[in-house]
């Protein structure tokens, strides 16, 4: 508001040396406020790529420790299949809130994990094999999924913090393109 009193009373006296420096200091502060609100922006957007980056790792864990699972569920009896069964479920419901996910059971009890809230979405976890989950960023978060030595991206987030951070990754971008 400042700046634009300055330029609206210099150019009504150009003239005038003491308009002309409220101008220029004007001008000054408003530059300096758009250097403060851009370097906010990038912390926060660095911010926020870190904890996207914790939460694809955790994403990866979770999976990993759902993998064993499978491969422990094999040939179990049904007194001992019950503890991993309940840490399953307890690890299937921490990977949704990481990550949006489908799931689906065999008669055994295994879970079948693919990414999205719809089922046909990239393989996850499959028997006792798991998904790597990386991060790349091209024009917003990309997910680098890696499995059995091949890495594919996709841009498919349907829910969880990664979701919501891919959300708040485009909110600083575009914040920041306006400035």
């Amino acid at each position: 508001e400042g700046f634009f009193n300055s330029v609206n009373a210099l150019s009504a006296s150009p003239a005038d040396g003491a308009l002309r420096q409220v101008f220029i200091a004007a001008g000054d502060d408003l530059a300096y406020s758009v250097t403060q609100v851009a370097g906010g922006l990038a912390g926060l957007r660095s911010e926020v790529l870190t904890m996207a980056g914790q939460a694809a790792a955790l994403a990866s864990s979770q999976l990993a420790q759902l993998a064993d699972l499978n491969g422990r569920m094999v040939g179990s009896s049904q007194g001992s299949l019950n503890p991993l069964l309940d840490e399953r479920d307890r690890l299937l419901r921490e990977l949704s809130g990481t990550i949006g996910i489908s799931a689906s059971f065999d008669s055994g009890g295994r879970v079948r994990v693919t990414l999205g809230s719809a089922p046909g979405g990239p393989v996850l976890l499959e028997g006792d094999v798991a998904t790597g989950i990386g991060l790349a960023e091209a024009g917003g978060l990309v997910l680098n999924l890696t499995r059995g030595g091949v890495t594919s991206q996709t841009r498919q987030l349907s829910g969880g913090t990664l979701q919501g951070l891919a959300a708040s990754l485009g909110a600083v971008d575009a914040a920041a393109a306006e400035l």
